[in-house]
């Protein structure tokens, strides 16, 4: 999976980290971060056994083409909705629980046509996603009853951990300290993207042509469960902000009836960063002295709870 050459009008558009596309490279849960605009794609080729012209990778090569202008002007709108009012519940999204949420539109235009007849053409087009789902999940936490069955939360770092996220009330009804699941939960969830590609191009006679072409996309994504476990309780998702820029130029020379040239440039940038919900809380605010400064890195730490056998029952 990523031993492949990821093309976009035969320049290079591999992410440098994972060396997968960085167009549709996965952000949060797996979830694209950026997508390539359903009407921008004109043709699509996976080349196995392909020609030493490409290199680069030992596995397929997936060029992408993408659409160009011509003497007409032609367009296109697109909406594609899910929404829970129309769908069935989760399996295990189950009665009396409210049903989850799931609002999914992904929305675009087209738009393509000449500047200079027989000359210069442009083609634009755009494509956005807007997603807000509600994860289920089912999770142990703490029983109000139990907390003061051991005589209450002592230490005062804790109590104000607790006052600042307090758990959900259990839902599920088990016996106290069970270790069986308590609570049923919704996290919710959201991914913002948006995509546009943009492509001109200059025919100077019928041997030479000039094209350029610009891709720009950027989401915003939050999910659960997403760094070293996470957590599936509302308030600590992973946010993932990405953002992909690729830029081309390519020049196309016909020397003579057996003999074409190709010239190209290529830009590739691919920014991706992983945050916590949280991560604008310092927790020395509150005297949980954790070692960290830099304020990219605040948020709640991961807070491990083991049995204190010197204190007998007490947590």
């Amino acid at each position: 999976g990523r031993a492949n050459n990821y093309l976009l009008d035969g320049t290079d558009m591999n992410d440098g980290y994972r060396n997968l596309p960085a167009i549709n490279e996965a952000g949060v849960f797996g979830t694209p971060a950026t997508i390539l605009p359903l009407e921008a794609v004109s043709e699509l080729a996976v080349i196995s056994n392909f020609p030493p012209e490409y290199g680069r990778n030992s596995g397929a090569i997936v060029n992408i083409v993408t659409k160009s202008g011509t003497n007409e002007f032609h367009g296109s709108v697109l909406e594609f909705l899910r929404n829970d009012k129309l769908d069935a519940r989760n399996f295990f999204n189950t009665k009396p629980n409210p049903q989850n949420a799931f609002r999914n539109n992904q929305l675009g235009f087209a738009l393509g046509g000449p500047i200079v007849k027989n000359k210069t053409f442009f083609y634009f087009n755009y494509e956005g996603q807007r997603e807000r789902v509600g994860v289920t999940s089912l999770a142990r936490v703490p029983d109000p009853a139990e907390i003061a069955a051991l005589g209450g939360v002592k230490n005062p770092i804790i109590a104000q951990i607790l006052n600042r996220n307090p758990y959900p009330t259990p839902n599920i009804p088990v016996p106290l300290f069970d270790p069986s699941p308590n609570l049923s939960v919704a996290t919710r969830a959201s991914n913002d993207v948006n995509a546009a590609t943009v492509k001109i191009d200059q025919s100077f006679s019928t041997q030479d042509l000039l094209s350029g072409r610009y891709y720009y996309g950027d989401s915003d994504q939050s999910f659960p469960l997403a760094l070293v476990g996470g957590s599936k309780l509302p308030g600590f998702n992973t946010v993932t902000p990405t953002k992909v820029q690729i830029a081309s130029l390519s020049y196309v020379k016909v020397i003579s009836s057996t003999k074409v040239n190709e010239l190209r440039f290529g830009y590739n940038r691919f920014k991706q960063n992983f945050f916590s919900e949280d991560n604008d809380f310092n927790p020395g605010a509150i005297g949980l002295n954790t070692g960290v400064t830099n304020p990219r890195d605040f948020g709640l730490p991961v807070i491990r709870i083991r049995q204190d056998p010197n204190l007998g029952s007490s947590i």
